[in-house]
């Protein structure tokens, strides 16, 4: 029961403390001291505390500054309406009283993402390779987000570039490099300047939510364009990308930087579940009649335990839950037999500012202990995803677990690169976290090979995602030497349509595109030829795209089938994006529906992006709008076409309508595609290759594919005898027979 007598003992002090006129009232003021600040200061009203001061209007900040600093406080940090700040306890009630505070929460602290286990591993696939044709990330600037980089000057020109950039926001006395403690940012340094031994290095060091949104602020203005974060955050919002430690890393993907950051090491100490209490005895139950969740540690050590629900409203900078849960943890001692509580969380949620829908404890736990978790009921009153992290680095065991949910913020967001841990061949730790998110979303987005030799950790002893991380980003910068225009969007789908697929066929909630690897740019070395024209798939029969350009700006129609399984039926896309170097997009991918009514319906579909490779290859690789691929494909010109060979349009008619003729004629051979709908409305596509004849007339006859009543696909001929194609100036001419437009029709070139 939560204690009356303290909500007293800080209403009292309010009135005590603060000048009249200065504090916003007491039957309020008490509850502003949320996420355990309350009990934690009525019981040590003198020690110092870290804290987060959210105030209403940024025009507070100045005068909440100063009344901290009078009182004997440090502001640490600030930014937007948050104040991190250093106080003694009585302090902070002081503060809580003041018009004007929303509320004051405790700071929110990294974890890390390094994993204790050992084995050889090999080097990436094709970085050899690329160091010899003298792509080593010179000219790219890299930075790393790190609790500390203990040791690092010592490997300064050796192990780390000659020149290293440095700089703490953190406000505890450790530095950039004073605590020994903290050395791991520079294990991950040391593998960023492995992959990419040109790179400049800088080096950021911080502890909380804010000091992470400072160094993001720093690293922008020194113009960097990857930043790793081996590190995350468990309790700084939902687990869907929308947190502000997710959105402050999405950030710099909005201002030109691609942020790499590791999933997490907790897949084995997860559980997320919609729990329920069946039996009505206030206690929630992770699967059916089991109402503790176990855990065990395999070594002494500190084990941090966080509850996070899915209650954080609107803007999760601003919670304000009302859906209240507590936890308990219980030991059992194997030496005595005994059982006894030794943990409790009892924050409020009843729905004010600043409560937010987590409890978390701290505790010292033994190996000769088994420990045991149960959920109360304190009040809710609907159902909700309960995301329970047991994170240590020696715990053991978590019963029941769910590793599903597991990728730790700020590598949820879609606008991160996030990365799962494996062996060189692909195979995933059973450590690396997992997808999907709260909402759905697919994550990771590619693995990468851990178990790395460091000064800092020795031969082959840094493992975790941590370690696998830096590999990544170290390759985006391989990548940014190649071809200086690329953004974040490009750099990050070129490590996704790279990667070696792994575990399952395709895209996958473990390995998510697999593993990464840097063979395969070296396809991309070469002059572009033109990307115009119509590639075929290699490995799926009777799908591709058709491909115009003008400038930088290109128009594909993406032509397939869906699975059997959803109906076999013909289905077909369009994109309208920039063309870069070696790449087209990502752009908005958008299916084309006939509508009830009769008009055309192009809903959003999620992303398309070409990559161009030797020999006119193209990989083509398109998700959906939660990051589902829909397909990915390498794919080649059409027989006896060259990329951007010969006459290449879109073409379509205003006087019939939502058809769309893509045509490709070089001097012996044309290619046609047509998208059109079929009298039930359905998308429906057809397509011929045949050779050019004399004066500019191209006979062709004309075919589809159809789902047969078996569930496969064939191919069907036209039975009204070929398609013939005039090209006039500035017009075709085009008999198109059963399939489409009866008689002859005038198209003209598509417009965008």
């Amino acid at each position: 029961m939560r204690s009356l007598s303290s909500f007293f003992l800080i209403l009292s002090l309010c009135a005590l403390m603060v000048p009249e006129g200065a504090w916003a009232g007491e039957d309020t003021a008490p509850f502003k001291l949320v996420g355990g600040l309350y009990a934690r200061i009525v019981e040590e009203p003198s020690s110092l505390f870290k804290a987060v001061i959210t105030v209403q209007e940024p025009g507070s900040l100045q005068a909440v500054e100063a009344f901290v600093e009078q009182g004997g406080g440090v502001v640490q940090a600030v930014h937007g309406r948050r104040i991190q700040v250093e106080a003694r306890g009585r302090l902070l009630w002081e503060v809580a009283c003041l018009d004007g505070v929303l509320f004051v929460s405790p700071v929110r602290r990294m974890v890390k993402s390094s994993a204790t286990v050992h084995e050889y591993l090999p080097p990436v696939r094709g970085l050899e390779s690329l160091h010899s044709y003298g792509f080593t990330g010179a000219g790219v600037k890299v930075g790393i987000i790190d609790g500390g980089f203990y040791g690092y000057e010592s490997l300064v020109g050796e192990e780390l570039p000659a020149g290293v950039h440095a700089i703490s926001f953190r406000n505890d006395g450790c530095g950039v490099s004073l605590c020994p403690g903290f050395s791991h940012g520079t294990a991950v340094a040391e593998v960023v300047h492995q992959v990419a031994p040109g790179a400049e290095l800088y080096l950021v060091s911080v502890e909380t939510d804010l000091e992470f949104q400072q160094a993001i602020d720093w690293l922008e203005s020194q113009g960097v364009s990857i930043v790793n974060g081996s590190v995350g955050f468990l309790a700084c919002g939902p687990r869907d990308g929308t947190s502000t430690c997710s959105q402050a890393a999405a950030s710099l993907w909005d201002r030109g930087v691609l942020p790499v950051f590791s999933a997490g090491n907790d897949a084995e100490d997860h559980w997320m579940g919609t729990p329920r209490d069946s039996d009505g005895d206030g206690r929630f139950e992770f699967e059916d009649g089991v109402e503790l969740l176990m855990f065990s540690v395999y070594r002494d050590g500190e084990v941090r335990v966080v509850v996070n629900w899915d209650d954080w409203g609107d803007d999760p900078a601003l919670p304000a839950s009302d859906q209240d849960i507590d936890f308990h943890v219980l030991a059992y001692d194997l030496d005595s037999g005994r059982m006894f509580r030794v943990a409790s969380s009892l924050s409020e949620q009843a729905g004010l500012p600043g409560e937010a829908p987590v409890e978390q404890v701290s505790i010292q736990a033994s190996a000769s202990r088994l420990y045991f978790l149960y959920l109360e009921d304190y009040s809710t009153t609907r159902e909700f995803v309960v995301d329970i992290t047991v994170s240590g680095d020696y715990v053991e065991m978590v019963e029941p677990a769910n590793p599903s949910g597991s990728v730790l913020s700020p590598a949820d967001s879609p606008k991160v690169l996030a990365v799962g841990a494996s062996t060189a061949d692909g195979t995933v730790h059973p450590y690396s976290a997992q997808g999907p998110l709260w909402n759905g979303y697919y994550k990771p987005d590619v693995v990468a090979v851990s178990g790395l030799d460091t000064v800092t950790y020795g031969e082959r002893g840094f493992y975790g995602t941590s370690a696998s991380a830096p590999v990544v980003a170290g390759i985006a910068a391989l990548f940014k030497q190649i071809h200086p225009s690329w953004g974040p969007s490009q750099l990050a789908r070129a490590v996704e349509i790279w990667a070696v697929d792994v575990e399952q066929p395709g895209q996958d909630l473990v390995s998510g595109c697999g593993l990464v690897s840097a063979e395969s740019a070296l396809a991309s070395l070469s002059p572009l030829p033109s990307g115009q024209g119509l590639f075929l798939a290699a490995r799926h029969d009777w799908s591709g795209v058709t491909v115009e350009m003008h400038d930088d700006t290109f128009l594909a129609g993406v032509f397939t089938f869906l699975d059997p399984s959803d109906g076999g039926r013909a289905v077909w896309y369009g994109a309208l994006g920039h063309f870069g170097d070696h790449m087209a997009g990502p752009a908005s991918l958008v299916a084309f529906r006939r509508m009830e009514d009769g008009g055309l319906d192009t809903t959003l579909e999620g992303e398309l992006a070409l990559l161009y490779g030797d020999g006119g290859a193209v990989e083509i690789r398109a998700v959906d709008t939660l990051n589902r691929e829909l397909f990915r494909w390498s794919a080649m010109p059409s027989s006896g076409l060259e990329p951007g060979e010969g006459t290449i349009h879109w073409w379509s008619s205003d006087d019939v309508p939502y058809r769309f003729l893509f045509s490709q004629s070089s001097g012996a051979v044309s290619a046609s595609i047509l998208y059109y709908f079929d009298d039930d409305g359905l998308p429906v596509w057809s397509g011929a290759v045949a050779p050019t004849s004399s004066a500019g007339w191209y006979w062709m006859s004309q075919w589809a594919m159809l789902p047969t009543e078996d569930g496969g696909m064939a191919r069907v001929e036209v039975l009204g005898g070929p398609v013939w194609l005039f090209m006039g100036d500035g017009y075709l001419s085009a008999n198109l027979g059963p399939f489409g437009p009866s008689g002859i029709v005038e198209l003209f070139p598509a417009r965008f």
